[in-house]
């Protein structure tokens, strides 16, 4: 199943007459998700597609616009596809493919070498006075996923600074809510009241249901087959206590779980961060791994959408950081150190900030090259 019938049928899935609210809220989402099905997938979509070149409407728009180069090349976009090598053909769906995650997003990009921000750029603090309060005090074995661990510490963490339960575990209300399991998740969520073993375990749980609304409900486990044990429940309570007292150095918290409504896009739909504090959007991660391209590129991607979007609160931010509550290392860049250039880049190529009347984007480069094999083929 495609991604857009799995999105499709996840919002059709909460628009029952019972959710009204629900209902006129997604119910253009869902025609937008078919509409870009049909031109993913049908033939009849690229026949029907107009003629393109760096000029008229419908046309690709390119890294560098030069109109005088190509005014008087036109071709149809299956010809285009036609004459694509592989590579080209990888290029032109990553440019133009829409319905990303921030998070799929990130993991898809080819980032240049050390990345766009370079994780050794960032300044790195550790919040503990021994190494007791680091990774090496915690023990050393889990018996639930690392994924379902650290949703399970950032929505506690949530709970802990003020936020409602419900607030706080709103994706994983979504992904219960598609499998009609709302009932479950409502009384778990009634547990959740502090940092008690009952209110872990529920958290841990309650996190299960996040990967059917954030992936699908193909790779979701039976919550009542998620039981942390001792160990678990214990490093779970460490790496909220420490998450608190990461936030009373760098808080107050501003925004938490926010989403970057006005500012998705056709390419880059969905996806929500985690915290903003008065200066810093903030990822958290707990892994035992350090920080990685992937992980400081999410950062710059909700950084970007947020001034986009309608949270204002976006306007002040001078600094991007990870926080690991699992390491009890935190680690910040300023956004001074990144380039206009490489900001707009990644604006244009990645989240798709491009002219609304333009179909289609591709580089300058690659488009003259197909261009040049159509109209002066070798001899050969």
């Amino acid at each position: 199943m495609s991604f857009f019938s799995r999105l499709k049928q996840a919002i059709k899935a909460l628009i029952n007459p019972n959710q009204s609210k629900l209902r006129d809220k997604f119910e253009p989402l869902v025609a937008r998700v078919e509409e870009n099905e049909s031109r993913q997938h049908s033939d009849k979509g690229l026949k029907e597609r107009p003629l393109m070149n760096t000029q008229d409407d419908g046309h690709i728009v390119t890294s560098r616009e030069e109109p005088q180069q190509v005014k008087d090349r036109k071709v149809h976009i299956k010809k285009l596809l036609e004459y694509m090598t592989p590579e080209e053909y990888n290029r032109f769906y990553y440019l133009n493919t829409p319905g990303w995650s921030v998070t799929g997003r990130a993991r898809k990009t080819k980032q240049p070498r050390g990345g766009y921000v370079r994780p050794r750029d960032m300044d790195k603090t550790f919040l503990g006075q021994s190494t007791n309060e680091g990774l090496d005090g915690l023990n050393p074995d889990e018996n639930v996923a690392p994924s379902l661990i650290g949703l399970a510490v950032d929505y506690l963490t949530r709970v802990m600074i003020g936020d409602n339960p419900t607030k706080a575990f709103k994706v994983s209300l979504l992904g219960a809510t598609i499998i009609n399991d709302s009932d479950k998740a409502i009384d778990l969520i009634s547990k959740v009241n502090g940092l008690n073993k009952e209110s872990v375990i529920s958290a841990v749980k309650l996190s299960g249901y996040d990967v059917i609304y954030r992936s699908s409900a193909l790779e979701y486990k039976p919550v009542d087959t998620i039981n942390p044990d001792e160990a678990t429940v214990e490093n779970i309570i460490t790496m909220v206590n420490r998450s608190l007292r990461f936030f009373e150095k760098y808080g107050p918290v501003v925004l938490s779980g926010f989403d970057l409504e006005g500012g998705y896009t056709e390419i880059i739909a969905k996806g929500d961060g985690d915290y903003l504090t008065s200066d810093t959007v903030w990822d958290f991660k707990v892994s035992k791994n350090s920080n990685n391209t992937i992980y400081t590129l999410q950062l710059l991607l909700y950084w970007r959408m947020g001034l986009h979007s309608v949270h204002q609160e976006f306007k002040n931010v001078k600094y991007l950081g990870i926080f690991n509550p699992r390491t009890n290392i935190a680690q910040r860049i300023s956004v001074d150190r990144i380039s206009p250039e490489l900001i707009k880049k990644v604006e244009v190529e990645i989240i798709g900030y491009r002219p609304k009347d333009k179909k289609f984007y591709l580089d300058e480069d690659i488009l003259e090259g197909i261009k040049k094999r159509i109209f002066e083929p070798s001899e050969s």
